[in-house]
């Protein structure tokens, strides 16, 4: 089965007033995990053809309203088109090194997710999802319930399907391709093609002193500092403190060896040790990259795998994270 035929897109009426053989229902889930607190953020929108026209509806947030017919004709328009297997630069409103420069670059404080459900009459449906970082979050990876799946990145659709969205809907303004960094790596190739080249300046007085090279030993120190502390890694002066405060628990919470931990639960460490926001041992345990073995010590020692952070994350929730694959 096509995703979407052109029959399904065309009728006697040539539009969606007619509710045979059009789509029923249209639901959004939406997921966003990164470096905040809350951490986790989750939105629901459903659209749902009532007689003759469309109501919207934002789980817990909005009361519902109704949308325009062509919005919706809009987006199955635009996926009816063939896929766009590369980026194309011409399909966006940025110069091309402006949209290749910002597809180019890479974060790793966020993931967003977008997964679409458009289910028919007939009982067809089709899945859209989408989970890049980057402006219009390309590619859309698209199935039906023929088996079939195909991935496009045509930025026409991202749009189509952000405008049946609220405004302040999560993660819409991503999927528009109206975020804030297309909007900053735009102003920056502005400012240097329009900016002129700055005169020489005159070469600066010799130094009286020469400047002594960088330490490269500094630079490791520094970069193992962030590095341990990234990995919550447990410091020789953490560990004094802790032996020395007799707050033994506390060092659960540290990425230990598999050792340590055996040894602090042999002497009474408590496997259920939280921080101020819930954060417990085993969650500490179960965060990318996953420590399965002490996460195993700690859950046959009696650690609660349903234990919940004031954001409501688990344990276990976190070790499906797509971080923890390997």
């Amino acid at each position: 089965m096509n995703l979407i035929s052109c029959t399904r897109l065309n009728c006697s009426t040539s539009c969606f007033r007619c509710p045979v053989g059009y789509d029923r229902k249209l639901e959004s889930f939406t997921k966003w995990l990164g470096f905040a607190h809350p951490s986790v953020h989750a939105a629901k929108l459903t659209i749902i053809l009532l007689g003759h026209q469309f109501v919207r509806e934002q789980a817990l947030a909005n009361a519902p309203d109704t949308i325009p017919v062509e919005r919706v004709n809009r987006v199955l328009a635009a996926l009816a088109k063939p896929p766009i297997p590369e980026l194309d630069p011409s399909r966006f409103d940025v110069p091309e090194s402006v949209i290749g420069g910002h597809n180019g670059s890479i974060w790793t404080d966020e993931h967003p997710l977008h997964l679409i459900r458009i289910t028919f009459v007939n009982g067809e449906w089709c899945t859209l999802e989408a989970d890049s970082q980057h402006a219009f979050m390309l590619p859309l990876k698209i199935t039906d319930s023929g088996s079939s799946s195909h991935e496009t990145l045509n930025p026409e659709a991202s749009q189509a399907i952000a405008d049946l969205m609220p405004e302040a809907y999560l993660e819409k303004e991503c999927l528009a391709g109206t975020c804030r960094l297309l909007d900053h790596d735009a102003r920056g190739t502005f400012m240097v093609s329009s900016t002129p080249e700055p005169e020489k300046e005159p070469d600066p007085e010799p130094p009286t002193e020469p400047v002594p090279p960088p330490d490269p030993e500094a630079f490791d120190e520094i970069h193992d500092v962030l590095l341990r502390l990234m990995r919550r890694e447990e410091s020789a002066e953490e560990k004094a403190e802790a032996e020395a405060s007799g707050n033994i628990s506390q060092r659960l919470r540290k990425r230990l060896s598999p050792e340590e931990v055996r040894k602090l639960i042999q002497r009474g460490a408590d496997v259920n040790i939280a921080d101020d926001v819930g954060q417990t041992a085993l969650m500490a345990a179960s965060w990318p990259p996953f420590n399965q073995l002490v996460f195993r010590q700690l859950a046959a020692a009696g650690a609660n795998v349903e234990a919940r952070r004031n954001d409501r994350c688990t344990a276990s929730w976190a070790v499906c994270e797509p971080a923890n694959d390997s």
